[in-house]
């Protein structure tokens, strides 16, 4: 089982997110047919469970709609494997898609990450869905994974998703392609030749990337650091504007949490996002936690979460979910607020 199977399998155990793999045939076309069913059978499918899609009972449901389907004229049309294959993908990009526009609710967010996972399954090498994988890996584990291990392991899950993307093995051994990986030097001369079309990539592998070290050893930050700051200025000259200006929350966070860095660098970086963006809350709740507290700024702490928290979430409809999820995240520092300042 691969390191995403392992984690995703955690995922299902803590939040009961009990998908039971089951078998295509010939009477359906695609899932869109199964659920076109489904819903001729609510009844029924009531009485089985609360939570349809996630049922342990599913593979026993699905049989009997399909006995049932002999008898209502709803066969499938003989489609090929390859077209099935491709018409069940799109049925789950769509689920993860629909799921992921109410990610501000914590099962709905779990389960868009989980059909954006068995979605790559099925097109492992689409950059659109790879960067979506890893944009939920970073949602998920920032806003709604309470346990640390299970966090960092979603960080790293959506970085390695785009590390094929991004340091290709060009045809050369699994072992030599991982050690270029490793080599800084050469990871800079890669990140500084990376393409405009793949800075989006780029952007959702150095948020995981930064988010899962912010919480490692010192050394292993300082590691990282040429590989990072490549990474930041490249996206930083093509893509200043993405992500609500993520980019300059990026740089503070990073700089905050990197030893031997003055804290004034963190700070011009964080103004720079709240003036472009100040109906982004993310980066008063970023600076808040990250650079307020290793500055000991204790009052602009509690002041700005404090102002974070009774502010209209709903100025800009498109990061909603997000400045939802910043308000109860700042709720939760300030109930911290002691003893993160002792």
């Amino acid at each position: 089982m691969g390191f995403e199977d392992r984690q995703v399998s955690v995922l299902r155990a803590q939040k009961g997110l009990n998908i039971h793999p089951f078998q295509f045939n010939s009477l359906f076309q695609n899932l869109d047919s199964i659920l076109t069913l489904l819903t001729k059978f609510t009844s029924i499918f009531t009485l089985i469970s609360s939570k349809p899609i996630f049922s342990p009972h599913l593979p026993i449901l699905l049989s009997l709609v399909c006995v049932i389907s002999l008898f209502s004229g709803c066969a499938g049309t003989g489609a090929s494997p390859d077209t099935l294959l491709e018409q069940n993908g799109a049925f789950l990009i769509r689920q993860a898609r629909e799921n992921w526009e109410h990610r501000d609710q914590e099962e709905a967010a779990y389960r868009a990450l989980f059909f954006w996972k068995e979605a790559l399954s099925i097109f492992p090498d689409r950059q659109d869905l790879n960067v979506e994988f890893a944009h939920a890996c970073f949602f998920v584990s920032r806003y709604w994974e309470e346990d640390p291990p299970v966090r960092d392991s979603l960080f790293q899950a959506g970085a390695r998703r785009l590390e094929d993307l991004l340091f290709p093995p060009d045809g050369i051994s699994p072992d030599t392609a991982q050690s270029i990986r490793d080599n800084p030097s050469t990871r800079v001369r890669r990140i500084e030749s990376v393409p405009d079309d793949q800075l989006i990539p780029l952007y959702w592998w150095s948020v995981n990337r930064i988010f899962y070290l912010i919480d490692q050893p010192v050394v292993e930050r300082v590691e990282y650091r040429e590989v990072l700051e490549a990474a930041l200025h490249r996206i930083l000259t093509g893509l200043p504007n993405y992500d609500q200006g993520g980019i300059y929350r990026l740089f503070g966070t990073f700089y905050a949490r990197l030893p031997g860095v003055e804290l004034e660098r963190a700070e011009k970086y964080f103004s720079q996002a709240r003036e472009a963006y100040p109906a982004c809350f993310a980066a008063v709740v970023q600076q808040a936690q990250y650079l307020d507290t290793k500055a000991g700024n204790r009052d602009r702490f509690h002041e700005e979460l404090t102002r974070i928290i009774r502010a209209d979430p709903t100025v800009d409809p498109n990061i909603l979910p997000e400045n939802v999820r910043d308000q109860a995240l700042a709720a939760k520092l300030l109930e911290q607020e002691t003893y993160l300042f002792e």
